[in-house]
């Protein structure tokens, strides 16, 4: 058996639950075509209005080693009684420095506009939109299962 990896410029595109390109006829089924399209990110399990095109993040699948070393010591912390504890918000920090780009639909006004920072992330401005729009966890579990699916390796 060989051991295969992604490439390190591998990347997925991912449309957010909120997207009103989506139609949304019943929750509970929409929840769980939703839940069924971040599995593999076929767009075909998601249903959109006639005409509309949703907005893609784009998200690329592997960071290099300075940041992954960035990642791996903003999640753990040492409490003052030395015992380690975990914090969540490196989950904010990798979706960042993983989203490199979004492609929104043409000629629609008020969209989310890509925006890097010095570091190469995505910018912090950007992210508190991202954040205060809730599509932040969805892009987070659509960046994991890409990482584990060869499917998706494959597809996009």
């Amino acid at each position: 058996m060989a051991f295969l990896l992604s490439k390190s410029d591998d990347k997925v595109k991912v449309i957010a639950r909120c997207d009103d390109a989506l139609v949304v006829n019943n929750e509970e089924e929409f929840e769980k075509s939703y839940s069924d399209y971040l599995e593999d990110l076929d767009e075909s399990k998601l249903e959109f209005h006639p005409g509309k095109q949703p907005t893609r993040f784009v998200l690329k699948k592997n960071v290099n080693l300075s940041e992954t070393i960035k990642l791996k010591n903003d999640q753990v912390q040492v409490s003052a009684k030395g015992e380690l504890t975990y914090k969540l918000g490196y989950m904010i920090e990798e979706l960042r420095l993983c989203l490199v780009g979004i492609e929104n639909p043409p000629n629609v006004e008020g969209c989310l506009e890509y925006k890097q920072d010095g570091s190469g992330g995505a910018s912090k401005d950007l992210m508190e939109k991202i954040i205060a729009a809730g599509i932040n966890d969805d892009l987070h579990t659509a960046l994991m299962k890409a990482r584990k699916s060869k499917q998706i390796n494959k597809k996009n």
